[in-house]
């Protein structure tokens, strides 16, 4: 009875290790850590820097043993001063190491490292598998490669006028070697003694203000040769220049100091006028609006005025005036570039008269109603003058986004030979559930292809443009300039404009080998449109598509000399029993050939990587089996 129970516990077993292993383990839990790299000290981004961690793992963390547990980069994000990575690891204490210093970048090299809760490597840290990421900071300090003197430091300070905000006001330098850290605005009581200006307030008309901006120094300069009197506050000389100090603010390695005195009493202008005209009033297409001799006179709100300098106003529409302007604005300045205060000049601008000569290409100009060519020369004086090849748009539908039976679509207008746009995002009904495409017989392009388009905005027949050969529009003479194009042969879309330079008295015609043709005839055409070699097509037919027992072909003329075609999509009949098939190759074309079918193979499922281990383990499993009962039987036997 015991040999019994013995053979039922080792099938047991032997079932037992046939279930997978991953349905017999324990789940494990998620744990990962994360490291962040910060970069500082650069003027630039550090995007794309690297940086190797080794990550070791506590063996006893009383003794505080660590072993190496992996490795792992992080990479400096699009804001070019950090950089983040992940890793999952088991559950237990880590601390981080950087394997090696920073890689330059650009013009910096790399300086120090700092770990949060640690100096040579990171302070250590606990991973738990509760969902969360534990993470471990290390920062990069960068530094340039080579060393800058930093000599001088010019301030400048904005804002400060009477009645204005303090917060408002602005303090900065252009000094690069040097980082402006802190500054503030510091007011006399009536006691003599300096205060700090509150923020909140205003530049008061009958008090006096002093400026303290404080500067800390950037790795990679140099500061031995920055000395007082090369330290300016609006261009004069600090009354105080510093390298200690106590108390607020801390951390900061340079003070200046420069008393700012009473702020300026700005008085608000109303309005400008041109009290004397200038001594030029009028000019030629193309030239300059010239203020020489101009007086403009501001009216302030307090009923005072004043004649402005140059720099208290600007001209617009004053540079390459075109003919027919009548005027030029003159609008007050006053820092913001939109005063809105204005006045105008009157002028008078005529025709262009000189030895310019117009050139022309490039794109089309364009409004809302036309297209034109102009002069493409910027040295042009007078480029509305120079306007050819004037046209109203033509106008067709494009579609931006096809409809459906559940979806509206887009479409715009767009002029076929400018692309100038109108009617844009029109919504385009949703398709019907019957709906049939209907295609229609006119082409719709782009700048690639062309093809016939359903109301939907379904597409058919796309094709790549195919260029027909220059085709001439004006023909130049001995004095003027011709025109010439090349446009599509299908869907007729202009491709290519040119122009053909005036033939002078001593034009001598070139035909070239190109030829040129109509419905009868065909020759060679000189850029002059004189003609050569004309005579009439000699057609034979071309097969495109050859017909067979089940389908029709396709067939069409072409002349043997031009290439010209006709007779297109021409239908030849569809052989008859004895007929030929029409296949010309000799290849073998059998497409009703079985294949190979390979779906009576048994499907593989399962990793079969321990298949043997399995069949020892019921081998011998089995086999103990087997030989138990034997046994036992034998035994009862020879009772």
């Amino acid at each position: 009875m015991k040999k019994q129970w013995l053979s039922i516990v080792l099938v047991l077993c032997m079932v037992l290790c046939m279930v997978p292993t991953t349905a017999r383990a324990e789940e494990s839990k998620t744990c990962e850590l994360k490291i962040t790299v910060g970069v500082n000290g650069l003027t630039g981004s550090a995007e794309g820097a690297t940086f190797t961690f080794q990550i070791k793992k506590a063996i006893n963390e009383v003794t505080a043993q660590y072993y190496e547990y992996g490795t792992m980069t992080v990479t400096v994000g699009a804001d070019g001063t950090t950089g983040t990575n992940t890793i999952a690891v088991e559950e237990g204490k880590y601390i981080v190491q950087q394997v090696v210093p920073g890689d330059p970048i650009g013009e910096y090299v790399w300086y120090s490292i700092s770990y949060t809760g640690g100096n040579n490597e990171s302070g250590p840290q606990s991973v738990y598998g509760n969902g969360n990421s534990t993470e471990f900071k290390v920062y990069n300090t960068y530094r340039p490669a080579s060393e800058t003197k930093v000599t001088t430091l010019p301030i400048t300070v904005t804002g400060y006028k009477a009645d204005a905000k303090i917060a408002d006001a602005a303090v900065t330098t252009t000094e690069p070697g040097i980082k402006l850290s802190y500054f503030q605005f510091m007011e006399k009581d009536s006691a003599g003694d300096w205060t700090s200006a509150p923020l909140t307030g205003t530049f008061k008309a009958d008090t006096e203000y002093r400026v303290e901006v404080y500067f800390n120094k950037l790795l990679g300069c140099d500061y031995t040769g920055l000395k007082k009197e090369n330290v300016t506050v609006n261009g004069v000389e600090a009354d105080a220049f510093e390298t200690t100090w106590s108390g607020f603010p801390y951390n900061k390695d340079y003070q200046v100091i420069r008393g700012l005195g009473k702020p300026e009493v700005v008085k608000t202008v109303e309005s400008i006028e041109i009290t004397k005209q200038p001594d030029k009033t009028e000019y030629m297409a193309g030239e300059d609006f010239d203020p020489t001799g101009m007086v403009i006179t501001a009216h302030y709100t307090d009923g005072t005025t004043a004649d402005l300098p140059e720099t208290g106003y600007t001209i617009f529409r004053g540079t390459g005036l075109m003919q027919g302007q009548t005027d030029v604005t003159i609008q007050y300045n006053d820092g913001s570039g939109s005063s809105n205060i204005k006045t105008y000049q009157n002028i008078t601008v005529k025709p262009y008269v000189g030895p310019h000569t117009h050139t022309y290409g490039g794109p089309w100009y364009a409004d809302a109603k036309s297209h034109w060519h102009q002069c493409t020369d910027s040295a042009c004086p007078d480029p509305s003058g120079s306007t050819k090849d004037l046209a109203s748009h033509t106008f067709v539908w494009k579609v931006d986004q096809a409809a459906t039976t559940t979806q509206t679509g887009l479409k715009h207008e767009e002029c076929t030979v400018c692309s100038y746009k109108r009617s844009e995002n029109t919504v385009i009904d949703k398709l019907p559930a019957t709906h049939s495409h209907s295609y229609g017989t006119e082409w719709k392009y782009d700048d690639t292809n062309h093809w016939h388009e359903c109301e939907c905005g379904d597409k058919a027949d796309i094709a790549a443009h195919s260029a027909s050969e220059w085709i001439i529009d004006t023909a130049a003479t001995g004095t003027a300039d011709g025109a010439k194009h090349k446009e599509c042969t299908v869907c007729k879309k202009v491709l290519e404009t040119a122009t053909i330079p005036a033939t002078g008295s001593t034009h001598t015609h070139s035909y070239g080998t190109d030829w040129k043709y109509d419905d009868t005839n065909h020759w060679h055409e000189c850029e002059c449109r004189d003609k050569a070699d004309t005579a009439a097509h000699s057609f034979q037919w071309v097969i495109d598509k050859a017909a067979t027992k089940k389908a029709t072909g396709i067939k069409h003329e072409e002349c043997t000399v031009c290439g010209a075609k006709r007779s297109e999509n021409t239908v030849i009949d569809k052989l008859s029993d004895n007929g030929s098939t029409g296949n010309t190759g000799s290849g073998n074309n059998n497409t009703d050939k079985p294949g190979k079918d390979d779906s009576t193979k048994s499907p593989q499922t399962g990793d079969s990587s321990n298949l043997i281990g399995w069949l020892a383990a019921l081998f011998v499993s089995g086999g103990a089996a087997i030989g138990t009962t034997v046994v036992s039987r034998k035994k009862k036997y020879n009772r």
